[in-house]
């Protein structure tokens, strides 16, 4: 597979219509690649890849040495002793040369080997040598690394992300092979929520993550058009066009990346940035430092050394915009306010604090001394004035102990803020201010005095009052957490009220590894085969060698050290995390017609898609009414491309519940054979079946509905289909319930959701459960 370096005959990036929040986010990438990447969120066609992909354009360049496969500046070759890569001994006379940074592609369908590393077969069978074949990470090292649909990737590919992305190295063993180079690259996603959700320690790794929507401007719509149509008629001409736009806009990231180091920011700042990340509750600290790096980042491109709080408005909402807290300029201006507000709070109160302190402490002084001389009968004058002196020194000491404990505290606050800031302002506090108030009370009469403090008092109070206020965000956040907690903890409890039948116990597979039935997942072994399709190229190798053992190689007509013959060939072993195949039979014939029920339907397939996009299962959808069964979603992973066929639900006729169970049995059976996934059943119906099969090859089937529907359910139990039956009639006082029945013989789950207003509500919360049983 070639890699795809996107830079020939890009569209240009100044010619981009719109999507300024992409553009900006990419910008600042470029120039700061410690912000951490970009995740792009968006409908199909709204420009996220063509942005990208248009940025190859701009990069500036890098200086790495020269003919090093893996990208490496002379310190990381030196690090890793990359020069025994080459078989060379030594890093003299290293050459080193300039190139633009590239976007390297990295495909759905890459598999480990190819964004790994792997063994260079052609070394091997010509020059008898194990050697490297770099992967797609050694590529993407001082690079950019580009995912299309990233939240599609195989978990796999995400874990070896995961390892490169937090230590910025890529180790491989395999095939015979130990060796770590560099692998600092910056991340780029791009993704469409209705497909699932990223995997959140992936997520968690990326600095900025945009959400974008199609432009409704009518006019910024015609020009998009215009200029596409341009481009692709004559691209030279219409790149030329932008030539000297681009030519500017590349200048302004080269000076910004060259005076990003001297760029400053005021200890307030930092301390509103960690006051908003505090108040929306942010786990860990990655936000902040996120928000720091983009603000310095934004002002080194707008031309400025110091960042200001339009600089930190846009570096908040390209961190914090997919929070709803976050998404628009206002909401994150009140945030700022708001933050800001509560600091000076905060230091007024601390000021009226110690200037209470102050006049209480003089207060007791004067009545101490006064008690001291009535008691004592001091006359003499040079007693009296060693005496005041002495009274003085012990003032002036102890108001001088109260400030220097007080200096502390605030240095202690201060200390983390003063480390990233280069602002060496005094921090002196208002000493002097507590100062000649306490020797203006001195002078006051009590009278005078005793309203002063009472009207401090009450300002106090006040002051205590709003101070209490500014945590109430930060607490609600606390509350929701617990809330959560106790949610997850009343799980099980929740799913007992539901759940009438528990089925039999089986082994335990969702998340475990299973066998991949293709190239993608983790080589693990090998295994003999005469026509593999995925070649296990070390134990391939290994066999002919042992097989050649005591032949003369040199002499053979092909010129190879080594000679592979069929009988030497071995396939590759390859295991990923299990996921579930969860196919839903549901009810829509005459019995379900009522408004009420149907809605119920849709409710719960929407709670369904949503809950398998994040999990990454896959999904069929069978519906049966009338005389047949029919599919309404087929077998896929992208379930939410179907949504509208959901809204387009009919119901009516009579209710062949065995047609239904008997196409996804079916269906079930063969994906069982496949081994890739987990099979599951999910059977939504009121229990009212009154239509047999005809023309079944199924044991036991006799035309009858029920008995029909019945028989199915033994199949289901005999071939070990994971089911579950879910009721939404009433409890019934009398009669016969079928749904039960079949979930007794099927040796499935029955869950009993008649008089639960809303079902969706609880679907969620069973499928997570039932998760834990696969």
């Amino acid at each position: 597979m070639k890699v795809n370096l996107m830079k020939k005959n890009s569209f240009p990036f100044t010619a981009i219509v719109g999507q300024d929040t992409i553009k900006m986010a990419l910008i600042l990438n470029a120039i700061n690649p410690s912000i951490g990447g970009v995740l792009v969120k968006g409908d199909r066609g709204t420009g996220k890849t063509t942005a990208v992909r248009a940025l190859a354009d701009l990069l500036p360049e890098i200086e790495i040495v020269e003919n090093s496969p893996f990208n490496a500046d002379i310190a990381s070759y030196k690090e890793f002793e990359l020069y025994k890569f080459n078989n060379e001994s030594t890093v003299d006379d290293l050459k080193t040369v300039k190139k633009p940074m590239e976007v390297v592609e990295l495909p759905l369908g890459a598999t480990e080997d190819r964004v790994i590393g792997s063994l260079d077969i052609e070394k091997a069978l010509h020059m008898g040598i194990k050697a490297l074949e770099p992967g797609l990470l050694a590529q993407a090292n001082n690079n950019i690394l580009y995912i299309d649909e990233i939240n599609l990737l195989d978990d796999n590919l995400i874990d070896v992300l995961l390892d490169a992305a937090s230590y910025g190295v890529n180790i491989i063993e395999r095939e015979g092979i130990s060796i770590s180079h560099p692998s600092r690259f910056i991340l780029i996603g791009t993704m469409n929520p209705e497909e699932g959700d990223l995997r959140g320690q992936l997520a968690d790794r990326i600095g900025l993550k945009i959400t974008t929507t199609a432009i409704d401007d009518v006019n910024k719509r015609i020009l998009i058009m215009k200029r596409r149509e341009i481009f692709e008629k004559d691209p030279e001409s219409f790149i030329q066009k932008f030539a000297k736009e681009q030519k500017i806009l590349q200048n302004r990231i080269t000076k910004a990346r060259e005076t990003l180091a001297d760029v400053t920011i005021a200890k307030d700042f930092i301390e509103i940035i960690a006051r908003i990340t505090r108040q929306l509750g942010l786990e860990g600290h990655r936000n902040d430092i996120a928000i720091l790096k983009t603000s310095k980042t934004i002002a080194a491109f707008n031309d400025h050394l110091e960042v200001d709080e339009n600089d930190l408005e846009n570096a908040i909402l390209l961190v914090l915009g997919n929070l709803p807290q976050c998404d628009n300029s206002n909401q994150v201006k009140n945030l700022i306010q708001e933050a800001k507000n509560n600091m000076e709070d905060e230091k007024e109160y601390k000021n009226q604090e110690n200037h209470e302190n102050t006049i209480e402490y003089n207060n007791k002084d004067e009545s101490d001394e006064s008690r001291n001389n009535e008691n004592n009968g001091f006359n003499d004058d040079d007693e009296n004035n060693q005496n005041s002196d002495n009274y003085d020194d012990s003032y002036d000491q102890n108001l001088n102990n109260m400030q220097h404990n007080e200096n502390i505290d605030n240095q202690d606050n201060n200390d983390q803020i003063d480390d990233f800031s280069n602002d060496n302002e005094n921090n002196d506090t208002s000493n002097d201010d507590n100062g000649n108030n306490h020797d203006s009370n001195e002078s006051n009469d009590s009278h005078s005095n005793e309203g002063n403090q009472n009207q401090m008092q009450s300002q106090i109070n006040e002051s205590e009052h709003d101070f209490d206020d500014l945590k109430v965000d930060h607490l609600e956040n606390i509350y929701q957490q617990k809330l959560n907690e106790f949610e997850i903890a009343t799980l099980e409890k929740d799913i007992e009220k539901m759940l009438v039948m528990s089925g039999r116990e089986k082994e335990k597979l969702y998340g475990s590894r299973v066998e991949s039935k293709s190239e993608k997942g983790k080589y693990v072994k090998s295994r003999f085969s005469s026509s593999p399709k995925d070649i296990a190229i070390d134990a391939t190798l290994r066999a002919a060698v042992l097989n050649s053992e005591g032949k003369n190689m040199a002499n053979n007509n092909n010129g190879l050290l080594i000679n592979v013959k069929k009988g030497d060939l071995r396939e590759k072993i390859r295991k990923h995390k299990a996921k579930a195949s969860i196919c839903i039979v549901i009810d829509m014939s005459g019995s379900m017609v009522s408004e009420k029920k149907v809605n119920k339907i849709r409710g719960i397939l929407d709670k369904i898609i949503n809950n398998i996009n994040r999990n990454g299962d896959k999904l069929t959808v069978i519906g049966f009414k009338g005389q047949d069964s029919e599919v309404i979603i087929p077998n896929t992973k992208r379930p939410s491309s179907f949504l509208d066929k959901i809204d387009k639900i009919s119901v009516g006729g009579t209710t062949p519940m065995a047609a239904g169970l008997s196409k996804s049995l079916e269906f079930l059976i063969n994906e069982k054979k496949q081994g890739e996934f987990i099979p599951m059943l999910i059977l939504l119906s009121d229990g009212m079946p009154n239509v047999g099969l005809k023309n079944s090859n199924l044991k036991n089937i006799t035309g009858n509905p029920i008995n029909d529907a019945l028989a199915i359910g033994e199949s289901l139990s005999e071939n070990n289909i994971y089911n579950i039956i879910i009721d939404f009639e009433n409890k019934r006082k009398s009669g016969r319930n079928v749904n039960m029945e079949l979930a007794y013989i099927s040796k499935g789950r029955y869950y009993d959701l008649g008089n639960i207003y809303d079902p969706s509500l609880s679907i969620d919360k069973i499928l997570t459960y039932e998760r834990k049983m696969l």
